[in-house]
């Protein structure tokens, strides 16, 4: 079919949302606003990308705020945050990325039923969310790509197809 997709989608989104997260908790634990100097915020955001990469694997993972902000060592704050929780609060970034691949089928003027590889690349494939809605969608035909290495192998195999 082709590449189609959201320029303005990827994992930092979902990091945003797991971030967010943990910025109301905060806020509303001990009145400490993250959002309000951004060197906090992207502490928080860091942290964030490192939970969605424990998603992968684990079902939960915890984030000790005194760790990443030591005006916070004299409070117990180390959260939990449940992966079926943020899993949830980001079903809208799924469904996002799905209309994508919806326009890409239209596109493409193929049905549905006569694609028989879908190529998936990107850091977010390591979540279960995702890769579950691709397999409920396209069943075994979802081929998962590594994206740092999936663009040289490209390159490379054009480089030796290539006629001078």
């Amino acid at each position: 079919i082709d590449s189609h997709g959201d320029p303005w989608l990827g994992g930092d989104d979902f990091d945003n949302v797991i971030a967010a997260s943990l910025a109301d908790r905060l806020l509303d634990d001990c009145g400490f606003d993250v959002r309000a100097r951004i060197s906090d915020w992207q502490l928080l955001l860091a942290a964030a990308e490192q939970i969605k990469r424990v998603f992968a694997k684990d079902t939960a993972a915890e984030c000790d705020m005194r760790q990443l902000f030591p005006e916070l060592e004299e409070r117990a704050l180390c959260y939990e945050i449940l992966r079926s929780d943020i899993f949830k609060r980001t079903a809208h970034l799924v469904k996002r990325s799905f209309e994508w691949v919806d326009r890409a089928i239209a596109s493409s003027g193929l049905q549905e039923k006569e694609i028989g590889v879908v190529v998936a690349s990107g850091g977010s494939l390591g979540l279960p969310n995702i890769r579950h809605a691709l397999a409920e969608r396209f069943g075994d035909r979802v081929l998962y790509t590594n994206a740092a290495s999936s663009v040289t192998k490209g390159a490379a195999k054009l480089a030796v197809t290539k006629e001078d």
